[in-house]
């Protein structure tokens, strides 16, 4: 089959390059060209726009960030849909509201092409090692067709039922990350006020029930007070929660530890953290015990 890759930022670009790895057809689009060339010096061919790479696709997938940016690229002058024949499969790798999903579904639709919303959680060396976990929501009989294409990206991808399943997964999933990412922050904060050893200490927790997968991605960058190595930006993550919060109106359910997470990304976005790693929302801790968390 062949792919079209629209979107080749910090979850694209990684992804790109391992369709490449993996023999893939491919045809990549991203706005900065020096990313298309690094891409086209590995196999993948270049697109143009979104209209121009489209038209002999069979699956054009999409990791952009934003429900306007991907409303352009899809409905657009230049847009995948202008194109796009019907049977094309559009596989949205974007994290976004639920209901937006479904509304790009039915635009899909109206063109004859099938939309499937398919975010991923991974980022890092998880990304770039083709680990990613795939959530999603959409068509079955679209989704068998397409997840041989998954393979060299992801560990494994999963159908969670219709259109806008796989992002209420992955809001779900972010909540979890979430949460857990804010109390490691505040432990090692809590810890440096108390000056222990904060490189034993992650030792320490790694091999204890403390132990998680954010732990380990995120504990050593906080010693190492890396937050140049940015894998997402804070203010998605409070995108994320204002999604969740949404979610949970639905059903008349009180989160309390979602609302908290929220409520301390909003805290971050109001300190000039937003386009940061959100990691750096420990300097927020930091500016209240005069101390900084950093490894022995």
């Amino acid at each position: 089959m062949k792919l079209t890759f629209i979107g080749l930022g910090l979850m694209g670009k990684p992804m790109a390059i391992n369709h490449a790895k993996g023999g893939t057809d491919l045809t990549v689009v991203n706005r900065s060209q020096e990313k298309v060339q690094e891409l086209v010096g590995m196999g993948a061919k270049a697109g143009g726009t979104p209209a121009q790479a489209s038209a002999e696709a069979d699956v054009v997938a999409l990791c952009l960030q934003g429900e306007e940016v991907i409303e352009q690229v899809l409905t657009g002058d230049d847009g995948v849909l202008s194109t796009a024949r019907p049977g094309t499969i559009v596989v949205d790798h974007s994290t976004i509201h639920p209901e937006s999903a479904k509304r790009f579904a039915a635009t899909c639709a109206e063109h004859g092409v099938t939309y499937l919303d398919a975010p991923v959680s991974g980022t890092g060396k998880v990304a770039w090692d083709g680990q990613l976990t795939i959530m999603v929501g959409g068509d079955a009989e679209a989704f068998e067709k397409i997840k041989p294409l998954l393979e060299p990206v992801s560990v494994g991808a999963h159908l969670m039922g219709p259109v806008g399943s796989g992002n209420i997964t992955k809001l779900m999933n972010n909540m979890i990350g979430d949460v857990n990412q804010i109390i490691i922050m505040e432990t090692f904060a809590l810890a440096a006020a108390l000056k222990l050893d904060m490189t034993v200490l992650l030792e320490v927790l790694q091999s204890a029930s403390a132990n998680s997968r954010q732990l380990g991605r995120i504990g050593p960058k906080l010693l190492a007070r890396d937050f140049a190595s940015q894998t997402s930006h804070l203010s998605g993550h409070h995108t994320s929660q204002g999604h969740m919060r949404w979610l949970s109106e639905q059903v008349g359910l009180d989160l309390p530890l979602r609302a908290a997470a929220e409520d301390f990304w909003k805290r971050g976005i109001d300190a000039g953290f937003g386009a940061g790693d959100p990691i750096e929302a420990v300097k927020m801790f930091e500016a209240q015990s005069g101390v900084e968390v950093q490894g022995s």
